[in-house]
């Protein structure tokens, strides 16, 4: 007896975790459906696909110049990130990426003759618009204005929402 009553309330909660992620599911794909027909920019759960750089050492003599290119024939806002190598956000500003057009951004050293290390992302709000951007980043000599290291378009991998599903407590003793 005590058997099948663990089986039954284990399916029971089978039943109900998959009912659960099927109408979160479709409740998001509706929003996201919703969002696209009325030409909002953010999506329902506000989070961006984009590239991001491998990681990049700058050194006091340097500025970085971060851009992009936008193939389509609309425009595409986009947000230039500077991360270091620890997360910390070091510099982010948001552009409007005019159709056919590039924009770009620069980045000078904070000071000091230490080495910073970090990482740049390009993001935008809608994961369709990532195909029709190309993004470069360039490292360049302060005092010669002359390109140290120049990373482009297959040296950026690129990041895409992932649905994560809400957990889900199981109560009482098993």
């Amino acid at each position: 007896m005590k058997q099948q009553s663990h089986r039954t309330r284990f399916a029971i909660l089978s039943a109900l975790l998959a009912t659960l992620m099927i109408m979160t599911g479709t409740s998001l794909t509706a929003q996201a459906q919703k969002n696209d027909n009325v030409g909002e920019i953010q999506n329902a759960t506000n989070v961006e696909s984009g590239y991001a750089s491998i990681l990049i050492g700058l050194l006091h003599t340097q500025y970085v110049k971060m851009s992009v290119v936008n193939q389509d024939n609309k425009d595409i806002p986009v947000k230039f990130v500077l991360v270091d190598d620890k997360g910390k956000v070091l510099i982010q500003c948001n552009e409007i990426v005019q159709a056919g057009k590039t924009t770009s951004e620069t980045f000078q050293h904070p000071g000091g003759a230490n080495r910073l290390e970090f990482y740049l992302q390009i993001r935008t709000d809608k994961e369709k618009d990532l195909k029709n951007l190309i993004p470069s980043v360039q490292i360049i000599n302060a005092e010669t204005d002359q390109t140290d290291l120049l990373i482009g378009g297959s040296d950026f991998f690129s990041f895409r929402p992932i649905f994560n599903p809400p957990l889900v407590e199981l109560g009482g003793n098993q």
